[in-house]
């Protein structure tokens, strides 16, 4: 369930242009921690919307604070946000192919977020990905889930390559390293279905779920 959050005139008024619903909406879903007190918000707690100022370049952004922390407002920071801080919650998962079983790795991102001077919010860290190869499926935009099509684990992106060994997964563009995985956890099935020599990655945000509640969820 998403949290509430409350936004007042004044910080609606900050983000004026910005697509500020979809900024709710992610901050809804997603781990959050006060601005405030730095402790942990509840998946289910209620929560204000905070414009942050970084006091010598302007750039704001939003952030959400607890509401005995702080109300919904305006605050300025001595420190710049730092977009180079990238995570990702990771689901082993199992799809259909034309051949049988394929294994996917479902990868909720956090963080890539670049907010400019003029208020703009730019998702490096997808933008990124796309640059790489990745493409967003046909198959996701269909309302009904049952009409999904198997894939086709014959196909693949160029340049993209994965190679797994000892419970490591390293993903590569051009052989150049996009990121490392560790400790991935799931059935054998998933680790015996690795030997078809294909892998489905799917990297998005706010994959509700984490993966197939709906979806829609799914880029």
């Amino acid at each position: 369930m998403a949290r509430k959050i409350q936004v007042t005139a004044l910080v609606r008024e900050q983000f004026k242009g910005v697509d500020l619903p979809g900024i709710r909406r992610r901050l809804a879903t997603k781990k959050e921690c006060c601005r405030a007190c730095g402790k942990s918000i509840g998946s289910n707690s209620p929560a204000n919307l905070i414009a942050v100022i970084h006091r010598e370049s302007r750039i704001k952004w939003a952030a959400l604070v607890h509401p005995q922390c702080g109300s919904s407002g305006i605050y300025t920071s001595p420190t710049a946000p730092d977009d180079s801080r990238v995570y990702f919650e990771i689901e082993c998962a199992l799809m259909v192919g034309e051949r049988g079983a394929v294994p996917a790795l479902i990868m909720d991102a956090y963080g890539g977020y670049k907010v400019t001077g003029a208020g703009e919010v730019h998702d490096t860290l997808l933008a990124g990905f796309a640059r790489f190869g990745f493409d967003y499926p046909d198959w996701i935009d269909r309302e009904d889930s049952e009409a999904a099509q198997a894939i086709d684990e014959t196909a693949h992106t160029p340049g993209l390559t994965a190679h797994f060994e000892s419970g490591e997964m390293l993903i590569a563009s051009e052989g150049a390293e996009l990121f490392r995985l560790t400790n991935l956890n799931y059935y054998p099935r998933w680790y015996r279905s690795l030997q078809c020599g294909a892998l489905f990655v799917s990297i998005g945000r706010n994959l509700q779920g984490m993966t197939f509640d709906s979806l829609e969820h799914i880029q």
